[in-house]
């Protein structure tokens, strides 16, 4: 029988059976209502363990996170039709949750044979711990992370699965629901570097274990920095009483590790033979016209910038990921722990607002020891002398490369940004908004769209807005955005913010379009500065079946 006939509840078609690690049906189904793919979890109603999936699934139906994978309905009983084999009377329950299209953290590391870079693993585990820590805001935890919970979306986006399902099934890895996702993010973390599980095989990942208990990751896997053997350790020996107590750890570890990376300068520098060092000051003299004609710091800057440019990028990455974490960073850690635990207050020793001047001096200091350290390479391995009689006067002689820079700047150049990721915004409905259609807006092509779900009425049926998020992957001036909508007729705002959920009440608009054309421009003489861009649409028009439908055909952005 096919898939089409093959209903639950008379609403979602079954379309394919997925496989899972929660050990019950789950299957990929179409809501015939809201016409999207939605995640279907089916339970027979006789189960034992169904009242407390029921209990547990409708407590964190209320996180509505970006981060987390959300449950859209809980059905406690209905009926699956169009299946012979199956009893007419056979009652299930039904856990109904977003489809995401992605790659699991396992099925990734099983793919590629490839562990994560130290720094790249700990990025990864930043934006968990954010989902994390949102959701014990909420008095609400996860209690049984594994790889399969991590789903690397579009653009390598970042979801989190299995709140309420896996633990209320498959039983929770400590008590205490804080401190099991603390001990769980560390377990990801060690997957992610090493390739491996602590202790026991997992999800198709070998176990990683040793006489006298789990090791560090370094003793598993090559190139793994000592931050994160520690930030590993810290997991699970209880010195991380909160989520917001890893996300500093983390950011701490990720500069720490860009420092030990950064370990080939001092290579170089100790690579200078020590009979240069004591030769006679008269070898680094040389006549004004060879010197004129030579260009130490012209090779110099071309050493620089091959073996700094990692560095910096590096550090670059690190900035901005504390940029973005440092409202969590500046509340008090000695916040109250949430009814999930009953752990002790604990206070940040030391001033939390310091970490960014602590990170910049770091990187100052590293970027020093680079310039100088070639510099001093430079000019002690370049020969300067000459067999000429020309008086050795080059302290007092100006060089003639010294001439003034222009101070002329130059206009700008407009351009158009790099969209890293789109995704689709609905803070004031059911949090999706047709997800999969997203990347559409950004595709170039212009027969392809993403759209909202039908409305009854112009203004989203009472609904204040729905729109698109773009990430540029950092902060950048934002000058004019282009907006293709699907048909003439659209009203919207577009806000440019650092605030990856903004508030449309509060944030900052970039300008308008009211009942516009198909194609509208919104710009301004001065840009505003932002990673993302929302394109929010306030009125949508009426199409030709009678009911009201918003579309975006093609977004761009300019800098």
């Amino acid at each position: 029988m096919n898939s089409v006939s093959r209903a639950f509840a008379g609403r979602y078609s079954l379309d394919v059976q997925i496989s899972n690690e929660v050990g019950i049906p789950v299957w990929r189904a179409l809501d015939q209502v809201l016409k999207r793919w939605v995640t279907v979890y089916l339970m027979p109603r006789s189960d034992p363990r169904s009242p407390s999936v029921i209990s547990a699934c409708l407590r964190v139906s209320a996180n509505s996170s970006r981060d987390a994978i959300s449950i859209l309905d809980v059905i406690e009983s209905g009926q699956i039709t169009g299946i012979a084999t199956i009893s007419p009377a056979e009652e299930y329950l039904g856990i109904i949750t977003e489809w995401v299209e992605g790659e699991t953290l396992d099925k990734r590391i099983l793919r590629t044979g490839e562990t994560f870079e130290s720094e790249d693993a700990l990025e990864v585990i930043t934006k968990i711990a954010r989902a994390l820590d949102h959701a014990h805001s909420m008095n609400l935890a996860h209690s049984r992370l594994r790889p399969h919970n991590i789903i690397f979306g579009d653009q390598d986006e970042i979801r989190v699965s299995g709140f309420g399902v896996d633990s209320a099934i498959l039983g929770v890895d400590r008590t205490n629901g804080i401190q099991a996702d603390i001990q769980g993010l560390g377990n990801l973390l060690f997957a992610m570097v090493t390739g491996s599980w602590p202790n026991v095989a997992t999800d198709g990942l070998p176990a990683a274990s040793s006489r006298t208990g789990i090791p560090q990751p370094s003793k598993v896997a090559s190139g793994i920095t000592e931050s994160v053997d520690d930030i590993f350790e810290a997991t699970q020996d209880g010195r991380l009483l909160t989520m917001k107590d890893v996300i500093a750890r983390v950011t701490v570890g990720t500069v720490e590790s860009v420092a030990e990376h950064a370990s080939p300068i001092s290579k170089i520098q100790s690579a200078a033979p020590v009979a240069k060092i004591a030769a006679p000051v008269q070898k680094m003299t040389a006549p004004i016209s060879k010197l004129q004609n030579s260009d130490p710091l012209g090779s110099l800057k071309g050493k620089s910038k091959r073996l700094g440019n990692n560095l910096w990028q590096r550090a670059d990455k690190v900035l901005h990921r504390v940029q973005q974490s440092e409202k969590v960073s500046r509340v008090q850690s000695s916040q109250t722990v949430t009814k999930l635990t009953s752990s002790p207050t604990v206070h940040w020793q030391g001033r939390v607002e310091d970490t960014d001047q602590r990170i910049r001096i770091t990187i100052a200091a590293l970027v020093s020891v680079l310039v100088f350290g070639l510099l001093g390479w430079e000019l002690l391995t370049t020969s300067f002398q000459s067999k000429s009689d020309v008086p050795e006067a080059i302290i007092t002689a100006p060089l003639a490369s010294a001439t003034a820079l222009p101070s002329a700047v130059p206009s700008r150049t407009p351009k158009t940004a790099k969209i890293s990721k789109i995704s689709d915004f609905d803070p004031f409905g059911d949090g999706t908004e047709n997800p999969d259609q997203a990347k559409l807006a950004i595709d170039g092509k212009k027969d392809t769209s993403w759209t909202t779900v039908y409305y009854k009425a112009d203004k989203l049926s009472g609904k204040i807005g729905v729109g698109l998020l773009l990430d540029l992957g950092k902060s950048q001036d934002v000058y004019s955005v282009d907006i293709e909508f699907l048909d003439a007729g659209h009203s919207a705002d577009v806000f440019v913010t650092d605030d990856m959920e903004p508030d449309v009440k509060t944030a900052v608009t970039l300008g308008s379009v009211a009942k516009g054309k198909i194609s509208e421009s919104v710009s301004s003489d001065k840009p505003l500065n932002g990673r993302y861009v929302l394109v929010w649409l306030t009125a949508i028009p009426k199409n030709d079946a009678g009911t009201w439908q918003g579309g975006i055909t093609e977004v761009t952005v300019g800098l």
